[in-house]
């Protein structure tokens, strides 16, 4: 093999890598963009919105990429919600510590 064979094979595999990390973070902001607009349909006395569209943005990225690449988008989609919950005064914890999720109401 030549040394310019691999010079050219790690200059691809480095462009590879920087339009996936590209992508990547173009759907991370993209999600963030949804989660900010899913907050502006939220009532002020709930938390619940009328409109998520996150969950579309989500879909969609899941349905156009293979399987194997799923984890790297629920990774990408992770931050950009909990950075949008965080700036929108949601506290992280609180679904995980509510006493109606360990004791159901009989």
């Amino acid at each position: 093999m030549l040394s310019g064979e691999g010079d050219r094979a790690s200059a691809t595999l480095s462009r590879e890598t920087l339009a996936a990390a590209m992508l990547l973070l173009a759907f991370a902001l993209t999600y963030y963009v949804g989660v900010r607009i899913g907050f502006a349909f939220t009532l002020s006395a709930n938390a619940v919105s009328l409109l998520w569209p996150p969950n579309a943005i989500l879909l969609a990225a899941l349905l156009m990429f293979p399987p194997r690449a799923w984890v790297w988008l629920v990774l990408a989609a992770l931050p950009a919600h909990l950075i949008s919950e965080l700036m929108a005064g949601v506290p992280l914890l609180n679904g995980f510590l509510s006493k109606q999720m360990f004791f159901a109401a009989a």
